[in-house]
């Protein structure tokens, strides 16, 4: 049996927040913080700053025939898009090499962060939640616990699976290991010193407190309805496959219309498509990670 604290330790560097995206965010907390900085930082880093700035030039952040430089970037996008592009470029890498522990083929876990972003942010529009970017950020990073695991056990941890389908895996992790993802999980975005807000939605991914909880979130509902999505989408499926229990209240409030979700699906996987291709990414074939 391993403890969370014992597993974070066995992940060496993973238990620190890559330091460009580590500093960008601690300048975007800081209520005096100037756009100086921030650009100075995302300047430095070559594939950040192309990313920002291919952000600031698109349809959905450019003006028409202006083209912006790296300091009318940051400015023009704000913080909340800026902290979302810096922590997407930081995680890819660490999610398309993982997976092995689940019985993951390479890039599945990548595939189904990305997918779990784009489920939350669309999923938020729909349902007139006020912070779509939050959710993206909540829906790529939810299953950061299952990468500290992948790395602690490697290829052992996927014998853990039991064939019993009234058994959650999240029981199958915790009576192998001692924990699950979501702790673990919850526990490394601390250690990353994200926002508690940030850190919830990992832990309550799988089971989000119902209405009548004091913990309850519309947050949390959203990215665990994101996780849903993606199964359902077949993005993210290894040994555990579809053996995660749907919140009662998630379902009825966020699930239930069923076109308004095929609709979701169709354009998560659309954009995946698109993602992998840009990035020369194939998901669902080759070697398991």
């Amino acid at each position: 049996m391993a403890s969370v604290d014992n597993i974070l330790r066995s992940v060496g560097t993973m238990s620190a927040l890559p330091g460009t995206v580590a500093r960008i965010i601690a300048i975007l907390n800081d209520t005096e913080s100037n756009s100086k900085e921030i650009t100075e930082i995302i300047r430095r880093d070559e594939v950040l700053s192309l990313a920002v700035l291919r952000a600031a030039n698109s349809v959905a952040y450019g003006v028409p025939g202006k083209t912006f430089d790296i300091r009318q970037a940051t400015v023009r996008l704000g913080s909340a898009v800026l902290t979302q592009i810096a922590l997407s470029q930081q995680m890819s890498p660490l999610f398309k090499c993982a997976g092995s522990a689940y019985g993951l083929r390479r890039n599945a876990l990548w595939g189904g962060a990305l997918g779990g972003a784009y489920a939350a942010e669309q999923l938020a529009k729909v349902h007139g939640f006020d912070d779509s970017k939050l959710c993206f950020l909540c829906g790529l990073v939810r299953d950061i616990g299952q990468l500290a695991i992948d790395a602690h056990c490697g290829e052992t941890h996927a014998t853990i699976a039991t064939t019993d389908e009234n058994r959650s895996f999240l029981d199958d992790e915790r009576a192998a290991i001692g924990t699950d993802h979501t702790e673990v999980g919850a526990a490394l975005a601390s250690r990353w010193s994200l926002p508690d807000r940030i850190v919830d939605a990992i832990r309550y991914h799988h089971g989000p407190p119902g209405p009548t909880q004091a913990e309850h979130d519309r947050l949390f509902d959203i990215v665990h309805a994101a996780d849903v999505i993606c199964l359902w989408a077949g993005l993210g499926i290894g040994d555990d496959g579809l053996r995660y229990r749907v919140a009662e209240h998630v379902s009825e409030s966020l699930l239930a219309n069923r076109e308004q979700v095929e609709d979701i699906i169709s354009s998560v996987s659309t954009q995946i498509a698109r993602a992998s291709e840009e990035l020369d990414v194939t998901l669902g074939a080759g070697e398991i990670a």
